[in-house]
């Protein structure tokens, strides 16, 4: 059974991932960078993973967020590198006002890094891009976004300004 759920309204496409058995992966970030990814699904076309980390930094553990391109079926026909404006959410089971949101508009520095985080994959998978440090783990269960031990993260297209 995946763990991935694809929402679609009008002008807008959205994709929310259910991240189950926090408990063990904020256990695990305590001693070393945890991570868990998504099982792979189509972003624009693209061939995309979500991926997220728990890791300490300064003795303060960070929840991070990224999306990673993958190789797909589809990649000779799409235009790279990828440059659509996206917007990574940890999504708040309750109240839609207080979901967490970083968004990526500008890929110039993204592009001019070593990694090719947004060109076309040449191997299983890129890096991830996103936010290393999108909320600290004791908000998440402080604010109530742990919910049955798991958590809700997604990706959506940005409109355009």
């Amino acid at each position: 059974m995946s763990n991935l759920h694809r929402v679609c309204f009008y002008g807008s496409s959205e994709t929310i991932w259910n991240i189950q058995g926090f408990a063990e992966f904020r256990k695990e970030g305590e001693g070393k960078v945890a991570t868990r990814s998504s099982d792979v699904f189509v972003f624009c076309g693209y061939s995309a993973k979500l991926s997220c980390e728990v890791n300490k930094y300064n003795n303060v553990m960070y929840f991070g967020l990224y999306l990673r391109l993958c190789q797909g079926p589809r990649d000779s026909l799409l235009k790279w590198p990828f440059t659509i404006p996206y917007t990574l959410i940890l999504v708040h089971p309750t109240d839609e006002k207080k979901n967490v949101e970083f968004s990526v508009t500008d890929f110039d520095t993204a592009l001019q890094s070593k990694f090719n985080n947004f060109h076309r994959p040449t191997t299983a998978e890129n890096m991830g891009y996103g936010k290393r440090k999108l909320c600290k783990v004791e908000d998440l269960e402080v604010r109530d976004f742990v919910f049955k031990d798991s958590l809700c993260a997604g990706v959506k297209v940005r409109p355009e300004s």
